[in-house]
């Protein structure tokens, strides 16, 4: 919406394909990183108190 309001340029397909694939990359190097540090990945609440 901000690019046709300040531009004057509409999105199309192929710009959202690469925008897409940027996303899909950064997505996957982040759970890439996590698994090489060993960071875990909650699935439930954290309650304290209790282990």
């Amino acid at each position: 919406m901000l690019s046709m309001v300040v531009f004057s340029h509409f999105i199309d397909s192929i710009l959202l394909l690469g925008a897409g694939i940027v996303v899909a990359a950064g997505l996957v190097v982040m759970v890439r990183e996590r698994k090489l540090r060993g960071v875990k990945i909650v699935d439930g609440p954290i309650l304290s108190g209790q282990e």
